[in-house]
């Protein structure tokens, strides 16, 4: 209506029949009219925009594994409502303790077995690696990534395994010998020429059947305490066992 008003007072205009003010408010309003035109409809593209909120859409083809959100309530932006598992691939989680991270790296290869299924041994690569370790279990997320075989089901249980270097002469010791003083591990080293202990920060490695590996700070042949640690102080007397015992090359244990 704004702009037949318009071209109206043009005609008019040109015909002698209006003066200049008239056509200027009819511009004016022809304009003013154009300007809420678009208002309405960025308003408009708004609300559509808003109702497609209400419609979640996966970014791949998956399975639905957990809902944490109920129908009605009110959620905020980034708040994870649906989880859904990729059909094309599967990845195994696995904690690794943070003496033993440093071995892994992404894109290595690791071997994966399953509880479920004894016969079926896979090939594994490592895709993530947790930058922090979990401030509970002092562990670090390591994510496996496996083939998609038909036989395995989302939840069950694996096994990872990976080719970690070792020494060959590293000493293993008992857990029961760590001990943790001011954040660190140590271990209780017996000087047999004064009888005493004292505590010796070490670095540890992967576990064996028989303990755990040591891989700095401790040598073949020394004697370390294995039991009772936590009442021990550097300093303390001990009585160390026969002279043929602590001659062994074997670490052995003392009592206090």
């Amino acid at each position: 209506m704004a702009q037949d008003e318009l071209s109206r007072q043009h005609i008019l205009f040109n015909h002698g029949y209006a003066t200049q003010a008239a056509l200027d408010r009819a511009g004016l309003e022809a304009d003013q009219a154009d300007a809420a035109l678009h208002q309405a409809e960025a308003a408009r593209d708004q609300a559509e925009n808003q109702t497609n909120y209400g419609d979640l859409i996966a970014d791949a083809k998956g399975v639905v594994t957990a809902v944490n959100a109920d129908i009605g309530q009110v959620v905020g932006a980034g708040t994870p409502v649906i989880t859904v598992s990729r059909e094309d691939e599967k990845e195994i989680a696995i904690n690794v303790p943070e003496q033993d991270i440093r071995y892994f790296q992404k894109d290595m290869t690791v071997d994966v077995s399953y509880w479920a299924e004894p016969n079926l041994i896979s090939k594994g690569k490592v895709r993530e690696i947790s930058g922090a370790a979990d401030p509970t279990s002092r562990t670090f997320g390591v994510r496996v990534s496996v083939n998609n075989d038909p036989r395995l089901r989302l939840g069950q249980t694996a096994t990872v395994t990976a080719e970690i270097p070792l020494a060959d002469d590293a000493p293993i010791v008992p857990l029961a010998a760590l001990d943790k003083r001011a954040g660190r591990i140590v271990v209780w080293v017996v000087d047999q020429a004064s009888e005493t202990v004292a505590s010796r920060p070490v670095e540890t490695g992967a576990p064996s059947k028989d303990g755990v590996r040591i891989t700095k700070g401790l040598a073949p042949g020394e004697i370390i305490v294995v039991a009772g640690t936590q009442f021990l102080i550097d300093g303390l007397k001990v009585k160390l066992p026969s002279s043929k015992l602590a001659s062994a090359a074997d670490m052995i244990a003392v009592s206090h």
